[in-house]
């Protein structure tokens, strides 16, 4: 259990850092409080709505699309325009790496589905994000709950929708993947298939021996 990389039991929301165990974390994303010890992370209370809370979060949510729109668009490379629009937008709980390994894994996926290659997603990864915070509000009072961006991309087969059914377990569990190894094992399975689809390649044909002339063929 990597205590740094913790989502919440409730929506699946990141957790802050947590620098020893045991420790209580409040969810910043549903208000949840957990225990996390040295067994499984429990939920010990949820607070109460709160309005002026629930609209800084909103403000939060903004701030954070409008950051990683301008680093996508200028450029960065998506882990780290993430990591760098959350940390500066969600506060503690978006200093961790967690968001970003979350939407990077359901990029990953998707792409292992559609074949879209991960780098040139550009601004299907702020979709992505925008579409698993928005999640997180659903899963407050759901088990699960699907994670549907339609028209994601389109390509020669037409538009390509990405559906993705999300628990707090799930997202638990896309949080753990390294990002330094994601989108390896989908390009290596597109090599793969795309060198058996295609036809061996034909071989040139030798070429005859050239006749020698007989002497008598000069006369």
């Amino acid at each position: 259990m990597q205590v740094d990389l913790l989502v919440c039991l409730r929506c699946g929301g990141p957790l802050a850092k947590i620098a020893t165990v045991p420790a209580i974390v409040e969810c910043e994303f549903c208000d949840a409080v957990i225990s996390v010890g040295q067994a499984a992370p429990v939920v010990t209370s949820v607070s109460t709505h709160d309005a002026k809370r629930e609209a800084d979060r909103q403000n939060a949510r903004q701030g954070f699309m409008a950051k990683l729109t301008e680093l996508i668009q200028a450029g960065r490379p998506p882990y780290e325009a993430l990591r760098e629009a959350s940390a500066a937008h969600l506060g503690t709980a978006g200093q961790t790496e967690t968001l970003a390994r979350i939407t990077i894994a359901l990029a990953v996926d998707f792409e292992g589905e559609d074949g879209i290659p991960l780098d040139q997603m550009g601004m299907m990864l702020a979709r992505i994000a925008e579409g698993y915070l928005r999640v997180l509000g659903e899963l407050r009072t759901a088990a699960s709950y699907e994670l549907n961006l339609p028209f994601l991309t389109a390509d020669h087969r037409g538009p390509r929708h990405l559906a993705r059914m999300l628990s707090p377990a799930v997202l638990a569990e896309l949080a753990q993947r390294e990002p330094g190894s994601l989108g390896n094992d989908a390009a290596s399975a597109r090599r793969a298939a795309a060198q058996a689809a295609a036809p061996p390649a034909a071989t040139p044909a030798e070429e005859p021996p050239k006749k020698k002339k007989k002497w008598f063929g000069l006369f």
